[in-house]
């Protein structure tokens, strides 16, 4: 079994704004763990509470591209988030 990363709410909040501190680090992160092959997880609460906080504070734009790019990875082993 490939080794897995977990990616809670404020990952996916870091991954998807632009304008989070954690931003730049996150895509960092995502590269890194994709070159290594690390298989991303997560689960269905997570990405309810992310879309409620994107939602919250104003960034509802990028929901699409949340559930986008699950749907997209999901049986691959791999996620990539990338915003339209």
């Amino acid at each position: 079994m490939a080794a897995e990363i977990f990616i809670d709410t404020s990952g996916f909040y870091a991954l998807l704004v632009r304008g989070d501190d954690q931003f730049d680090h996150a895509q960092d992160t995502m590269r890194k763990a994709a070159k290594k092959k690390l298989r991303f997880v997560t689960t269905d609460y997570v990405l309810d509470e992310t879309a409620t906080l994107l939602m919250a504070r104003g960034c509802s734009t990028v929901i699409p591209v949340l559930f986008h790019s699950v749907s997209r990875s999901a049986g691959r082993g791999s996620m990539r988030m990338t915003q339209s």
